[in-house]
């Protein structure tokens, strides 16, 4: 099954081009008309009706159904721990957030088209004909782009936490911090990680530390909150990482302030035993090598 972010924002790539396809086409009809033809065109072009009829909002309807998908699966774990009913309380906050996602896209949509029609009415003021106009607004007028890849994500990722939370609110659960141990893990996640008590974090424990129930680790973050399933301590006997040779006398004296304070971070998560061999020889090689 394909990943709902990766989903639409392939359908939103589909839907900026082909916009894009067509304005080119217009433009260059539009090239032969006289400057108040123009700028009278131009006042009544709706690049955010033209988005919602390329498929934008069947894009976000998509996403939202990625979304009740989360708030099913929370439910069915719930199930299966003898919680049978999720509290309509619950049901109604989680649809808020929903519906707040929906619309925090729509307005990205709106930014987009309103920057889109700026660019193109500020260039027929200045002279440019609209194909030229079109033509730099493609590189410079963006709706698919990283940015947007990674809030989409980090909102999906963030809406599951805050789903799996409410629905096991005061319930007698504990928790445990979930995701990569490495040397870039974030210094509040990285304590939340090397501090989780034997048994897990009780709810309270989670609300009060640096990384709560829905923030976590802050903006694209790559941890989760999830119900604690027992100790997640790596057994294997402690190995010495293998290093390409032109390392293989490597002191810590010879590493930079940057790589020292990764290898010191990555090293108290071996000694907690967070990481494997393996995940220890691929994070200093990530390092000696930067």
């Amino acid at each position: 099954m394909a990943d709902p972010v990766d989903r639409f924002m392939n359908q939103i790539q589909n839907i900026e081009k082909r916009l894009l396809d067509d304005l080119k086409l217009i433009a260059k009809r539009m090239d032969r008309l006289t400057d108040s033809e123009l700028v009278a065109i131009a006042k009544e072009l709706d690049f955010f009706k033209e988005l919602l009829d390329r498929g934008y909002s069947n894009a976000v309807n998509g996403l939202m159904s990625a979304y009740e998908g989360q708030v099913e699966e929370v439910a069915k774990e719930a199930a299966r721990r003898g919680i049978k009913t999720v509290r309509g309380a619950t049901v109604e906050q989680l649809q808020l957030l929903q519906d707040l996602e929906a619309e925090s896209l729509l307005g990205k949509a709106t930014t987009y088209a309103n920057d889109l029609k700026d660019g193109l009415f500020k260039g027929i003021v200045s002279g440019e004909r609209p194909s030229q106009i079109v033509a730099r607004l493609k590189n410079t007028v963006k709706l698919e782009t990283h940015q947007l890849n990674v809030s989409v994500n980090d909102g999906i990722k963030q809406f599951d936490d805050l789903a799996r939370h409410k629905v096991f609110e005061g319930e007698d659960v504990r928790w445990e911090y979930v995701g990569p141990a490495d040397e870039v893990t974030r210094d509040i996640c990285f304590n939340t990680l090397t501090n989780q008590p034997a048994k897990g974090y009780t709810e309270a424990q989670v609300n009060a530390s640096a990384t709560p129930f829905g923030s976590r680790g802050g903006f694209n973050c790559r941890h989760s909150w999830m119900i604690f399933e027992g100790t997640n301590k790596v057994e294997e006997p402690l190995k010495a990482a293998k290093l390409p040779k032109k390392f293989s006398k490597l002191k810590t004296s010879d590493l930079n302030k940057s790589q020292l304070t990764k290898y010191t971070k990555l090293a108290k998560l071996r000694s907690a035993r967070l990481i494997t061999n393996e995940q220890w020889s691929q994070g200093l090689n990530r390092i000696v090598n930067q």
